[in-house]
C-alpha cells in the first residue's frame, strides 16, 4: 500500500496517545493530536519527503510560546500541517525554519539532544502507524 497524506491525516488521531505525547499531562482523548506535531512531522517526512520545519507557536489567549513542527514537501511549495488542529485556532505560527532536511540531517546540531528525545517517542508511534496501515491493507 502506498502511504499518502490522506492516510497519515486520517490515521493520526487514532494512533496519537498519551504515552507518545510530548506533554502527557496535557493530552486528552478529545484532543489526541496534542503534543504529537513533532512525531507526525517525522512520519510525513519519512513517507513523503521534503523538509521538517520548526516554528514558534504563540497563544492568542496568553503569553505562552512553544516550538511546533510541520512540513514543507519536496516541491518546496506545499506546506503540510496535519497536527495544527490540536491548537483549535488559539495559536499563531511564526519564524518557520528548517529543522530536518531532505537527507535526514539536523540543520542545527545544537538541537541533537532534543531530537534524541523525539526519536525515542517516535518508535512507539511509528509502530502504531504501521499496525494501523496493515489493518487498512487487509480490508
Amino acid at each position: 500500500m502506498e502511504i499518502s497524506l490522506e492516510i497519515i491525516t486520517n490515521l493520526s488521531p487514532s494512533i496519537c496517545r498519551q504515552d507518545t505525547s510530548r506533554d502527557p499531562e496535557g493530552w486528552t482523548k478529545e484532543n489526541p493530536l496534542y503534543g504529537h506535531d513533532d512525531l507526525i512531522a517525522i512520519l510525513v517526512w519519512q513517507e513523503l519527503g521534503g523538509t521538517i520545519l520548526r516554528s514558534k507557536a504563540r497563544s492568542k489567549l496568553h503569553e505562552r510560546e512553544i516550538c511546533y513542527y510541520h512540513n514543507l514537501l519536496a516541491d518546496e511549495k506545499t506546506k503540510v500541517d496535519v497536527a495544527f488542529k490540536q491548537f483549535r485556532g488559539v495559536y499563531e505560527l511564526s519564524d518557520a525554519r528548517p529543522y530536518l532536511n531532505e537527507l535526514g540531517e539536523l540543520v542545527d546540531q545544537e538541537e541533537l539532544e532534543e531530537y534524541r528525545k523525539i526519536i525515542t517517542r517516535y518508535w512507539k508511534f511509528a509502530k502504531r502507524f504501521l499496525d494501523a496501515v496493515l489493518v487498512l491493507d487487509q480490508k
